[in-house]
């Protein structure tokens, strides 16, 4: 079974304190709230407009062996990991549900490019939404700060960049080729 000392504080109101002590936007979801998803998980803001109208990136985090808790609270010990695994997913604000045919694989090419350049974690293609996810493995739920801000500001900086090159490859028909230019612009302006 994970393990996860008993404190005062869930892990991930305690992962939420340190974020917040960086300067990072997260939100605390109790796994009784009105989400319903019956696991504690994590919002995390990863978008760089300070003052935006509406929160574009919001990135989902949870520790996977309290969702399998909570999906089967009569799992056996033996089928619970020995180590924490904190769980990251975001729905990026794409659509690409109208792409077919060669549009449509070169969408996967350029997902494909992407996953290569970020340096942790992938980006998918699910019924026309693109996700991004990642994990992040620990010894028990106490992940270690340094880590876990570097991977949050790692996954900041290149979905910030990534994003609208996403949305500019549809919305503005651009080839592979010409969103994989643009895409090497955004990265390297920085």
């Amino acid at each position: 079974m994970a393990k996860n000392k008993s404190s005062k504080h869930p892990a991930l109101q305690i992962l939420q304190q340190k974020l917040e002590d960086q300067d990072f936007d997260a939100t605390f979801i109790p796994a009784h709230s009105e989400e319903e998803l019956g696991f504690d998980s994590l919002l995390i803001i990863l978008d760089e407009e300070p003052g935006e109208d509406d929160m574009r990136y919001g990135l989902q985090a949870f520790f996977v062996e309290d969702m399998m808790r909570a999906e089967d609270p009569d799992l056996p010990d033996d089928e619970n990991p020995d180590f924490s695994t904190l769980q990251f997913l975001l729905e990026l604000p794409v659509d690409w549900s109208e792409l077919s045919g060669e549009r449509l694989t070169e969408a996967y090419r350029l997902l494909g490019a992407c996953s290569q350049k970020i340096p942790i974690g992938y980006f998918s293609l699910e019924a026309g939404e693109v996700f991004y996810t990642t994990s992040i493995l620990s010894e028990d739920q106490r992940v270690p700060t340094k880590v876990l801000i570097s991977a949050v500001d790692m996954m900041s900086f290149f979905i910030n960049r990534m994003t609208p090159v996403f949305e500019e490859f549809s919305a503005k028909n651009l080839s592979l080729d010409a969103a994989l230019e643009l895409l090497d612009q955004r990265i390297l302006a920085d």
